[in-house]
């Protein structure tokens, strides 16, 4: 059966930014890492490549850590699917995005909530992949996480999966391994930057009590907005669907090592590719002292001032992370300060 010229033209595109992914994938590189995961973010309606990644060091710590070296209690690394998020000059909501590996269940929760509603991965990831076809420190098969985990955020939230591969051109092929129901929508709260608009919405932040964090961006036409996020599901995704998710994993000790909601602060930065937005400082404000994956994330976005409600280690995870804060605050990379006046802070 003859291609129409749409799906002829359509399947070059793919074939070309499938080349564009393996040559990012192999292009030299001076890090030594197991895990060689690259990313491509294009918009398929205008067919136009958007960022390019792979796994990488924050500019900061090249020179200062090793990619083996332990933040708290994450590596030094940024997966490429969240580094594409950050290099993303262009709105992202309604983009697609292709990676050489399965993902991992942190990065299918940040490129839902950025509003990519398509996802391709290659067909050696699954037989060749590091990541997918390794277990982790308990011995846990990491396939479980994409399809116990990770595929069935991208279900619940509307997002088509296919696994691509083939020669190029039109010989490409594409499997759809979970279709498309609707593309995600954005949690976060996006206001047009005012100082009184500022105080009012961190006043009702602080009133409702949940964790929550906000910073200011830069959007289209030099104009300035607050986004705010707090910790919430991705679209989709309920309290007991989390718990099904979960009884996957009860055989395992301590249960699911990976947080089934999106943190206030991967939210943000999540936001941010979503609206096309940049932060507009080096400064973003959280009421729940992030993750310590969470602190390399934001450092790779350009954060580099962390304002926090308080500095108590009142669990093992913000343990992990003030230990963190510690290291990086040594080495003259981030600062992490107790804020009282947020406002003020922020417009800094």
């Amino acid at each position: 059966m003859a291609l129409s010229e749409d799906i002829k033209k359509k399947l070059q595109f793919l074939s070309t930014v499938y080349q564009q992914l393996q040559d990012v994938k192999n292009a030299p590189t001076l890090l030594d890492y197991k895990y060689n995961i690259a990313a491509v973010l294009f918009n398929e309606g205008t067919q136009v490549v958007i960022s390019a990644a792979r796994n990488d060091l924050p500019e900061s710590f090249n020179g200062v850590f090793p990619p083996t070296e332990e933040i708290g209690d994450s590596g030094t690394t940024i997966h490429a699917e969240i580094l594409c998020l950050d290099g993303a000059k262009a709105l992202v909501e309604g983009a697609s995005i292709m990676v050489t590996d399965p993902l991992c269940p942190n990065c299918m929760k940040s490129v839902i909530a950025a509003g990519v509603k398509k996802i391709y991965i290659t067909e050696d990831g699954f037989t060749q992949g590091n990541w997918y076809n390794s277990a982790d420190e308990n011995g846990v098969e990491r396939q479980r996480y994409f399809d116990d985990v990770s595929l069935k955020l991208a279900a619940y939230a509307g997002v088509q999966v296919c696994k691509i591969g083939g020669k190029g051109g039109e010989d490409v092929s594409c499997d759809i391994i979970q279709p498309q129901e609707k593309p995600p929508m954005s949690k976060a709260r996006v206001e047009e930057y005012d100082a009184g608009t500022l105080s009012a919405m961190v006043c009702n932040a602080q009133d409702r009590g949940r964790p929550y964090a906000v910073a200011i961006a830069n959007g289209p036409k030099q104009r300035r907005y607050i986004v705010m996020a707090s910790e919430s599901y991705v679209p989709g995704m309920s309290d007991e669907k989390a718990q099904n998710i979960r009884e996957h994993f009860k055989d395992v000790p301590g249960g699911l090592r990976y947080r089934l909601k999106v943190d206030a602060l991967s939210s943000i930065l999540s936001a941010c590719a979503y609206f096309g937005f940049s932060l507009s400082g080096e400064q973003v404000y959280i009421s729940e002292i992030p993750t310590s994956r969470c602190i390399v994330n934001a450092i790779g976005a350009g954060v580099k001032h962390f304002g926090l409600a308080h500095k108590e280690a009142l669990s093992q995870k913000s343990k992990y992370a003030l230990d963190a804060f510690y290291k990086l605050e040594t080495h003259g990379i981030v600062k992490a300060s107790v804020i009282n006046d947020i406002p003020a802070f922020l417009e800094n």
